[in-house]
């Protein structure tokens, strides 16, 4: 069952997420921000608050888009290659 079919299904710790990343690719959370155009401690802060939940969505817009974005990585193993460069 992948996070897609299933509203709320915590993203994990911190911790756990960095290390999905890292097998898709992404040599850190700071990159995968950068690449997906979000500033890096928007993610970091949107990990420690909304990660582990599943009792609610996000309710900033940043913060949604941040979730959605890691949801849509994990899910379709989006890596670096597979990521066109932000201007």
């Amino acid at each position: 069952m992948t996070t897609a079919t299933v509203k709320n299904v915590p993203l994990g710790t911190p911790l756990q997420v960095r290390a999905r990343l890292m097998t898709l690719g992404w040599p850190s959370l700071s990159a995968w921000a950068k690449a997906h155009g979000h500033k890096p401690v928007t993610v970091n802060s949107a990990m420690k608050i909304w990660g582990q939940r599943s009792d609610r969505t996000p309710h900033g817009g940043l913060s949604r888009a941040v979730v959605h974005d890691l949801r849509t990585t994990m899910d379709q193993g989006i890596t670096p290659a597979d990521v066109q460069p932000t201007a």
